[in-house]
């Protein structure tokens, strides 16, 4: 990470075990379906992404059900953000 992003985001905001390193992407993309499903309003999850775990955050979001799952670039050419829609039946 890059020192700006060191010095001034708090550590619980960077940093989680390495035994699951997906763990807030699971959290808000399994509220993010309840609630859409609750509310029956479809939902687009945008995530900022460490580039080195696009394919693992695509695959989480296609295995809970969202759809139109995709990643984009930053300038820099690395990987940074993944989108997904959920819609509920």
């Amino acid at each position: 990470m890059g020192e700006s992003v060191i010095k001034y985001e708090p550590d619980i905001a960077l940093y989680v075990e390495d035994s699951d390193p997906l763990l807030f992407y699971k959290k808000i993309s399994r509220l993010a379906k309840l609630n859409s499903q609750s509310s029956g309003k479809s939902v687009q999850l945008f995530f900022e992404i460490n580039e080195f775990f696009v394919e693992e955050v695509k695959q989480l979001l296609s295995n809970e059900g969202f759809q139109r799952v995709s990643a984009k670039r930053d300038l820099n050419g690395n990987w940074r953000m993944a989108y997904a829609t959920f819609t509920p039946l």
